[in-house]
């Protein structure tokens, strides 16, 4: 029989490919039961089991370990493994919360133990203040992917979602109070008809009220909405609440609508005028008017806009303020009639 080299090389195919099929049986086999390892993690939290500290909130405790706290915050475990911190050699810890985090506290802890949470409008807040305070990072990567993609349904907390996050100075951060900022210049009114739109501080109500950019009816209809937020402030200060609080968005002034107009980007003259003034604790209602109307540019009103306000309360108790206001626009009028 006359020898082919090709047949040796078809018996060693064979022998290579059957020693890879015995290979391949010898495979290990990736399980993943990690739902089973997270269920008994879950079970220590949910049945205090062998817990080793007690977090009390509110007056309620919480019985935890302190390796699923040292873990999942970087706070706890400064405070928790750092000896010169007198948490770290006692069992029982007292947390100052403000009431919307006590509300939503277990959840928070709940979720070191099962990284599941439930987040909708109304607790989102409350939750990466949370998670902000106690440097939960993942959580407040889940807080500001919540809040970017439902922005567009919750007019009713955009303003608080934007104000917050604008404090909190991180550029990952700053694209939330970015896109909220966005959503507000061009939804103002549906905005500003909300309880949260008298959470406005007067800080943040001005960077709004500064700007070209504001989708709103007209400046008549912009003012409307700014004497709406210094008549709750007002009562705030006669009540001494430091805080506003949320009102009916069907609070109304004596101020006339118009319609379908957007903010002029037209220079106005006397610029100076629009300085805002530093707020002073002798009269500080007469410095609230003062520092926020001051960015409303009455020479874009009518004649008959700027004689009506003379019926308005605000406008009667602080007149002299107003009608120094009101004569610019007169003047501005007077001289584009002059020049027609």
């Amino acid at each position: 029989m006359e020898f082919n080299p090709l047949n040796l090389l078809e018996v060693v195919d064979q022998d290579v490919g059957f020693m890879a099929k015995r290979i391949k049986t010898r495979e290990n086999t990736e399980i993943d039961n990690s739902k089973h390892l997270v269920t008994k993690i879950a079970t220590l939290y949910a049945e205090r089991l062998m817990n080793d500290i007690c977090l009390i909130v509110d007056g309620k405790e919480y019985p935890s370990h302190r390796i699923i706290l040292c873990t999942s915050s970087e706070v706890f475990q400064v405070m928790l493994m750092t000896t010169n911190w007198s948490e770290s050699r006692t069992s029982r810890i007292v947390l100052q919360e403000t009431k919307p985090c006590v509300e939503i506290f277990d959840k928070f802890l709940r979720y070191f133990y099962t990284g599941q949470i439930s987040i909708n409008e109304s607790t989102v807040l409350p939750i990466m203040t949370l998670a902000d305070k106690y440097i939960v990072k993942d959580l407040m990567q889940v807080c500001k992917d919540y809040m970017c993609s439902h922005i567009a349904s919750s007019e009713e907390h955009v303003v608080s979602w934007y104000q917050y996050t604008l404090g909190l100075g991180h550029m990952s951060h700053n694209m939330v109070a970015q896109a909220c900022q966005n959503f507000i210049k061009w939804n103002f009114k549906t905005v500003a008809e909300t309880g949260d739109f008298l959470n406005f501080t007067p800080d943040c109500l001005c960077r709004f009220l500064m700007q070209n950019d504001i989708v709103v009816q007209n400046e008549m209809a912009l003012l409307k909405y700014v004497m709406r937020w210094l008549e709750v402030q007002q009562e705030n200060l006669l009540y001494e609440d430091p805080v506003p609080s949320p009102a009916s968005s069907e609070h109304s002034t004596c101020l006339p609508s118009e319609t379908s107009l957007h903010r002029s980007s037209t220079s106005l003259p006397s610029e100076d005028h629009r300085i805002s003034p530093a707020l002073t604790t002798e009269d500080p209602m007469k410095s609230l008017v003062e520092s926020v109307i001051c960015y409303i540019r009455f020479p874009m009103m009518s004649r008959k806009e700027l004689a009506q306000l003379l019926l308005c309360p605000l406008v009667r108790t602080h007149k002299e303020f107003f009608i120094d206001r009101m004569t610019l626009g007169v003047a501005y009028h007077t001289g584009h009639r002059r020049l027609s």
